[in-house]
């Protein structure tokens, strides 16, 4: 090689990161889950005293079917409560490097946090409790699981209100179960396909 010659100094790629595993997943949504719902619990109380203010309001005089008008922005804010699980499925994959998942751990990463949910409901129903425990409870979910709380009752009341009661036993709990876990591993799943991660080996 000439003296002159600028040595050609070869650049490899970056290694990919090791395969996310269903326990570094479900870790993650619980971790931003249960942050996620101390800022719910904080806007939920906004929310609150904004619609006490509404019901004063003239504009409070307008007729709803079967609904108080207090509940009113407190279902609207319930229906969207967990929207903003999405980008924090993105933003936990892209933090923490997560890989695109196979079609197995895809649909395990969603039922594992749903099962949680449906047990935690299940205690919550059960007619064993004191009131005291119960009232401890209910205080528990309100801080930890609020958005998981807060949709099923406001699907609930979407239910009564199109008349359909029957459904309304059956599909807002079962929604409140599921759908929380899935935007966020939708929201993560589409974080790593965009940042391309594959899994080693």
């Amino acid at each position: 090689m000439d003296e002159n010659e600028t040595p050609v100094v070869e650049v490899s790629e970056p290694a990919a990161p090791p395969a996310t595993t269903l326990k570094e997943r479900f870790k993650g949504f619980a971790l931003y889950y249960i942050l996620y719902s101390f800022i719910f619990s904080f806007l939920f109380v906004l929310v609150f005293i904004a619609s006490m203010l509404y019901a004063m309001s003239p504009a409070s005089n307008i007729e709803w079917p079967d609904i108080p008008v207090l509940l009113i922005p407190l279902v609207i804010f319930g229906g969207i409560s967990i929207l903003p699980l999405f980008p924090l499925g993105m933003l936990k994959a892209k933090r923490g490097h997560w890989t695109v998942p196979t079609r197995k751990e895809s649909i395990l990463a969603v039922v594992w946090p749903s099962v949680v949910f449906g047990i935690w409901l299940a205690i919550l129903m059960l007619p064993i409790w004191a009131s005291s425990i119960y009232t401890f409870l209910l205080y528990i979910s309100a801080l930890f699981a609020a958005p998981f709380i807060y949709f099923g009752f406001s699907c609930f009341v979407v239910f009564r209100i199109l008349q359909v009661e029957w459904l309304a036993f059956i599909l807002a709990p079962l929604l409140s179960i599921v759908l929380p876990p899935l935007l966020f591993a939708l929201g993560s799943f589409c974080q790593a396909k965009r940042q391309n991660f594959s899994p080693e080996g």
